[in-house]
């Protein structure tokens, strides 16, 4: 294998916004480029298969990484169960609220939770993990890509390899 291609085989193509503004709501660019070149393009094909099922429902991307303070700062507020670290913290995660006739969905309700779970199933289906699916601590909001961090994984192969690659991931 010659340096370097392990690493853009692990990359995925960097998101066009300009080709996907119907998909992407102004100020989500900023929320979706704090992710990881592939999670990003895994959220953003979420998008397009969400909002093309649904279209009378504007999904709202409200965050996406999070640094560590705001992370703790989530925890304390009961908000996270995870004090630090995380998929937020590992830029794999957003968290984004249904819409409908102006309102956000509340998942508390028989009819907002069935939104949420028709949502989890669109996300399910592009490879990307619903945090109303555990067990405890249901998180309707949060999206999330449970794959290893792209980084983590050129690591191991460079040094089974005892190659030098650049991530930029």
């Amino acid at each position: 294998m010659a340096n370097g291609n392990l690493t853009e085989a692990l990359k995925e193509p960097v998101v066009d916004y300009s080709t996907v503004k119907d998909t992407v709501y102004t100020g989500e660019e900023n929320i979706l480029t704090s992710l990881s070149p592939k999670v990003r393009t895994k959220f953003v094909r979420f998008l397009m298969v969400l909002r093309s099922k649904y279209p009378d429902i504007k999904f709202n991307v409200v965050e996406g990484a999070r640094s560590a303070t705001r992370q703790t700062e989530m925890f304390k507020k009961g908000k996270s169960q995870i004090k630090t670290g995380g998929k937020h913290q590992k830029s794999m995660a957003i968290d984004a609220y249904p819409i409908l006739d102006g309102k956000i969905v509340n998942p508390g309700t028989t009819e907002g939770m069935q939104v949420y779970k028709d949502i989890g199933a669109v996300a399910a289906s592009v490879g990307v993990d619903w945090g109303g699916n555990w067990k405890t601590f249901k998180d309707a909001k949060l999206m999330f890509w449970n794959g290893p961090a792209l980084t983590s994984i050129a690591k191991f192969f460079n040094r089974l390899a005892g190659l030098s690659f650049s991530y930029d991931f």
